[in-house]
């Protein structure tokens, strides 16, 4: 895809946002090796979990995108983000996978998005282990290891892969969101959880995966991967989550048939 008139200054921004992704990536298998792996469960919300390196890894994003003057939501330090309503920012979450990241279970990515308003203009992975690069956005395209990716061309539910999670601040006490999530799985083929949004929607970019639930999920968890998504030519839906931030969504290819709720 052929980016489009007056890009430019996005264009930059995307480098100058690849360059810090990968870099972060590359500093993140560092600390593996130094065995920097300590985490802590957070006292205030008992299943989510804080690491060392996303302290660490944050503070080396924030520098290097402060440089370009665009606001910074982040998670570990978005209480001081003045959320104005308008404008350009860009939206980080430094280890989207923690746990995977920390227990080396899976994948887990450092995520970097930039959006106007709700928009999102591009979304940026790296993804750890190997910190090879995923990039894309709606007027750009998607790509991954510099190489187009795109939707798979799925149409029924029923022959469908699914990707969701349980994310820390899902209440399965409350039989309304217990329900809706196990209405949410029952109609797909089979369903995988990956541990990391971000990787779930770059799942569904690139047709390994044709579908992404999950409720009350942060939105520097997916922002990146939403951006992405588009790029490929994929649909999302949101409806505000429960928590300041979170979300509900529903990321697919674009051609699964979704009743409105």
């Amino acid at each position: 895809m052929t980016p489009q008139s007056g890009d430019d200054g996005l264009l930059d921004l995307l480098e100058i946002v690849k360059k810090t992704a990968s870099n972060a990536a590359l500093m993140l298998d560092q600390l593996r090796q130094d065995r920097c792996l300590g985490y802590e469960f957070d006292p205030l919300l008992e299943r989510e979990m804080k690491a060392d390196a996303d302290r660490i890894i944050e503070s080396v994003i924030l520098k290097d995108l402060s440089k370009t003057g665009v606001p910074v939501l982040s998670e570990e330090s978005y209480d001081a983000f003045s959320d104005s309503g308008s404008g350009k920012r860009f939206i980080v979450d430094p280890i989207d996978g923690t746990v995977n990241y920390v227990r080396g279970i899976g994948f887990a990515t450092v995520s970097i998005a930039l959006f106007d308003d709700d928009k999102p203009l591009f979304g940026v992975l790296a993804i750890d282990p190997g910190a090879e690069l995923v990039w894309g956005g709606p007027r750009i395209g998607s790509f991954y290891a510099g190489n187009p990716i795109e939707v798979s061309g799925q149409t029924e539910k029923n022959k469908s892969i699914l990707c969701t999670g349980i994310p820390a601040r899902l209440d399965l006490a409350d039989t309304n969101q217990k329900e809706k999530f196990l209405s949410n799985i029952t109609e797909f083929a089979k369903v995988r959880m990956l541990g990391a949004a971000s990787i779930s929607l770059f799942n569904v970019a690139k047709g390994s995966a044709d579908c992404y639930v999950e409720q009350d999920v942060m939105i520097w968890d997916i922002a990146a991967g939403l951006a992405i998504l588009l790029g490929a030519g994929g649909e999302y839906h949101l409806s505000r989550g429960s928590h300041k931030y979170s979300w509900d969504i529903c990321g697919h290819n674009g051609r699964l048939f979704f009743k409105t709720r």
